[in-house]
């Protein structure tokens, strides 16, 4: 195999695992939210509780680390 073929073929790889490896809260639960009503509810799916605001929306947990 040539060196063009090689590195394609190893990009191509790395795309495909990295798209497979996302976690189900990413997959299932949006991480920001119009209201804090939503962010709250959410917050169940990432085992925290609270809300905080980022920008113009809303995210679950208390604070931003503990959404992480």
């Amino acid at each position: 195999m040539n060196k063009a073929v090689r590195l394609s073929t190893f990009f191509l790889i790395t795309l495909i695992f990295g798209v497979s490896c996302t976690s189900k809260v990413e997959e299932k639960t949006p991480a920001l939210f119009d209201t804090r009503r939503e962010a709250l509810k959410a917050a169940k799916s990432f085992n925290c509780t609270g809300a905080h605001k980022m920008g113009n929306k809303w995210m679950p947990c208390a604070t931003h680390e503990l959404a992480k």
